[in-house]
C-alpha cells in the first residue's frame, strides 16, 4: 500500500504529549498518528453498528432490557435436574420471566455495547 505524506497543525502541548508517548512506545510519531486514526475509525464504525443494532432492537419492551447479560440460557448439561428445578410455586410465571430468546437478545446487545464502548 502506498504511503502518502500529509501535514497537520497541532498545538504545542499536544505535540509534546504525542512525542512523549511515541518515545515511550518506541515508535515514530507518524506511526502513533496512524494507530490513533485507525482506532478512531474503528470506534466510529462500532458506534454506527451499535446504532443499527439499537434500531433493530427498538421494538423490545423496556422490561427485557433489565435482564442481566450473565443470565444466559443454560445448555442441556448445565440445566438444573428435576430435583434442583424450582417448584411450580417458586418458579416465576411466564408473564414475569423473559423468554429464552429475549434473554439471549439482551445478552448479545449488552456484549455488543461493551465492545463498542471499549470495555473488553
Amino acid at each position: 500500500m502506498a504511503h502518502v505524506k500529509t501535514a497537520i497543525s497541532l498545538e504545542e502541548p499536544l505535540l509534546q504529549q504525542v512525542d512523549m508517548v511515541a518515545q515511550e512506545m518506541g515508535v515514530p510519531r507518524s506511526h502513533l498518528f496512524v494507530l490513533a486514526v485507525e482506532e478512531f475509525l474503528q470506534r466510529r464504525e462500532n458506534q454506527r453498528l451499535l446504532a443499527a443494532i439499537n434500531a433493530a432492537y427498538a421494538h423490545l419492551s423496556p422490561a427485557t432490557e433489565e435482564v442481566p447479560a450473565t443470565e444466559e440460557v443454560p445448555s442441556a448439561e448445565e440445566a438444573p435436574s428435576a430435583e434442583e428445578a424450582p417448584s411450580a410455586e417458586e418458579a416465576p410465571s411466564a408473564e414475569e420471566a423473559p423468554s429464552a430468546e429475549e434473554v439471549t437478545r439482551v445478552a448479545m446487545r449488552q456484549k455488543q455495547r461493551k465492545l463498542v464502548e471499549g470495555t473488553w
